[in-house]
């Protein structure tokens, strides 16, 4: 959960970012395709770690499945957040990549969510701890999936205002 792609999505694009506001695609558009790079590094790490907890744990298939759902749909949210972060706060002005991503501040946010769902999810484990694992699993997707809901519809809802930062 520590990939920083969309947190920078925006501000990478420096001084040009205005162009967004110019080019015939909405900018909602865009927003979402600045998400799907860091959703598929997102579904990469969380493909790797679930095949070392097959090895390791010998967990059942559908067990697999339903966290590897969950994760993804936990990373798209992750995703949209960063990109209405990074579009609040974007750092427009640098002179190097490295000035873009080593001395951006937003870098602390991915960091923040990460701890907030790790949070949750011990919270949820502990608020069921005498239901099956799968039905905690299946009310967990539902949260966040509704919580993905919701961010998106923010996100589109409020497109134009959030460029406003973009110059």
């Amino acid at each position: 959960m520590f990939i920083y792609i969309s947190i920078t999505a925006i501000s990478r694009e420096g001084e040009n970012a205005v162009f967004m506001k110019y080019i015939p695609v909405s900018l909602y558009k865009q927003y979402i395709y600045k998400c799907i790079p860091n959703i598929i590094m997102n579904v990469v790490t969380i493909v790797i770690c679930l095949a070392v907890a097959q090895y390791l744990l010998k967990l059942p298939i559908i067990t697999i499945i339903l966290v590897f759902i969950v994760a993804t749909v936990i990373g798209t949210l992750q995703s949209i957040v960063m990109i209405i972060i990074d579009l609040k706060r974007p750092k427009l002005s640098w002179d190097s990549e490295y000035a873009v991503v080593k001395q951006n501040f937003n870098l602390i946010f991915p960091m923040i969510i990460g701890m907030i769902n790790i949070a949750v999810l011990i919270f949820m484990v502990f608020l069921f701890k005498n239901i099956n694992v799968y039905i905690g699993l299946f009310i967990l997707g539902i949260i966040y999936t509704v919580a993905v809901f919701l961010t998106n519809k923010y996100l589109y809802k409020n497109q134009f205002k959030l460029a406003d930062k973009i110059m």
